[in-house]
């Protein structure tokens, strides 16, 4: 099958249908009737409903387990005193007194943002957190493979702790930016993949109005440190990872949100 081929084979029927109509990437493109008929079997509203789940359900999501792990491993050893005397220092900015009298936080390293993103310190926003990853990111993990979800939620958290710190000028934790990377790449791809067609629907844009609504509700109004700043930008990265997959040869534009994240990291430190 050439790509770029006006006219292509459907994976599932065989018909020849339009490029510009299917949806899948890679040799896995399928005609609109297919893909509507695997977005039903795909839906979350159809997967909690059906007894006997088909082989689209299931697989091996290693990629959000390893993440999941990751993420609880690290908030263990932060609860273990002589594991947590090693981490918090390497976890923790300066609080800096300068000569005039005034005082900020200050990174000792580029490597600080980047562990941020991996870090929560509350068990509750490691809950949170968690679930959120397991409900979306299997999909994305089983639809277009494990490293490429490591690779939207690490960079676009990275992104987003890092660009919170250099707006708040306050230390931003947690992988909340990956999980709105998520959001954003489902969107992106929602008329070009089966899997993202399958949650984009209407529910699914309410639902994040909703949360990012009830986010700022529960900083303004009930004084938790929620970083705005950092979800906006896990959001862009994503979005803009999204838009780099629709493309034939998406990786040149990987690198370069990939260049663009490391850069950033290293421009903290000095401001």
């Amino acid at each position: 099958m050439d790509p770029g081929a006006s006219t292509v084979t459907c994976a599932g029927c065989g018909t020849p249908t339009p490029r510009s109509e299917m949806f899948g990437h890679g040799a896995d493109l399928r005609c609109p009737a297919c893909a509507e008929a695997i977005r039903e079997r795909l839906h979350p509203s159809h997967v909690r409903r059906s007894p006997v789940l088909n082989r689209l359900h299931t697989g091996q999501p290693r990629a959000t387990a390893g993440l999941l792990g990751l993420v609880a491993v690290i908030w263990i050893a932060q609860q273990i005193p002589p594991l947590a005397r090693v981490l918090w220092p390497l976890l923790e900015p300066l609080w800096v007194l300068a000569p005039d009298g005034t005082s900020a936080w200050h990174i000792q390293g580029f490597w600080q943002p980047a562990l941020w993103a991996v870090t929560h310190v509350q068990i509750w926003h490691l809950v949170m957190n968690g679930l959120s990853l397991w409900q979306i990111g299997r999909w994305i993990d089983l639809g277009w493979g494990g490293p490429t979800l490591a690779f939207v939620v690490l960079g676009s958290a990275i992104f987003g702790t890092t660009a919170g710190w250099l707006v708040n000028g306050a230390p931003t934790v947690g992988i909340s930016g990956g999980l709105f990377a998520l959001f954003a790449w489902l969107l992106a791809l929602r008329r070009h993949h089966v899997v993202a067609t399958a949650f984009v629907t209407r529910t699914f844009l309410h639902s994040i109005a909703a949360n990012c609504v009830l986010l700022v509700i529960i900083s303004e109004v009930g004084g938790l440190g929620i970083s705005h700043v950092g979800h906006a930008a896990g959001f862009l990265w994503g979005f803009l990872a999204g838009l780099a997959a629709r493309r034939a040869k998406p990786l040149p534009l990987f690198l370069l949100l990939a260049a663009a994240t490391v850069a950033l990291l290293f421009v903290a430190p000095d401001l």
